[in-house]
């Protein structure tokens, strides 16, 4: 059910427009958490390709990001998130749990734009694995928060989710995670004018943060 709902919001936040053309997803396997994300923008009738070097950031040893919005309010985001973690591990001692990290992600999102009405808006992907497992987190623009098996942003995102809503299963390993990436890519570069040939897939697990190639 929580699906379906997505994707209804996915339609929505597609007819809303504005400057949202890229799109993001995610996958969560049993001990990995997959992100792909392309960084597509638009201004008018013109879409400018990006070269996706910041569509997908690391922001702890544990913990990916991804955003789809306004890419420098993204950097801006990221670097904040970054910096955020590594104070709280040189003061702790150890990372933040993972969903203490969603948790901070989520308010963050909502207190730029409940204290400035003119910050672009953004939504995004966490991925992140910890002690306790993977976990995909989904965050829109205002700032609600679901931790999903699969998730996705932009203008793209209903056509994604569907096709996730088709072919994922809880034990897919993480070739099988790539390939069904590369799927989802392969129709969005078909249906959508977006730079997918840009796009770039993570995957993060307990000991690596790899891009796949």
């Amino acid at each position: 059910m929580l699906q379906r709902l997505l994707i209804v919001a996915a339609v929505a936040q597609a007819r809303r427009g504005g400057d949202f053309t890229g799109v993001n997803f995610g996958i969560r396997g049993a001990d990995f958490v997959l992100l792909a994300a392309e960084t597509g923008h638009r201004k008018g009738p013109l879409q400018y390709a990006a070269d996706g070097s910041g569509a997908i950031r690391r922001v702890d040893a544990g913990a990916v990001l991804s955003c789809v919005g306004h890419q420098g309010e993204a950097d801006d985001l990221a670097a904040f998130l970054r910096e955020s973690l590594t104070a709280y591990r040189l003061d702790a001692g150890r990372s933040c749990p993972s969903k203490a990290i969603a948790h901070f992600l989520r308010r963050e999102i909502a207190d730029r734009r409940r204290t400035d009405g003119n910050t672009p808006e953004l939504r995004a992907l966490l991925g992140t694995v910890d002690d306790e497992g993977a976990a995909l987190t989904w965050v829109d623009e205002s700032g609600a928060r679901a931790d999903l098996p699969y998730g996705a942003h932009g203008v793209g995102a209903p056509l994604v989710l569907g096709l996730l809503d088709e072919a994922y299963s809880p034990s897919l390993n993480r070739d099988e995670a790539v390939d069904l990436a590369r799927t989802c890519l392969d129709v969005l570069r078909r249906r959508y004018a977006l730079a997918v040939d840009a796009a770039r897939i993570v995957v993060l697990d307990a000991t690596t943060c790899r891009e796949v190639t």
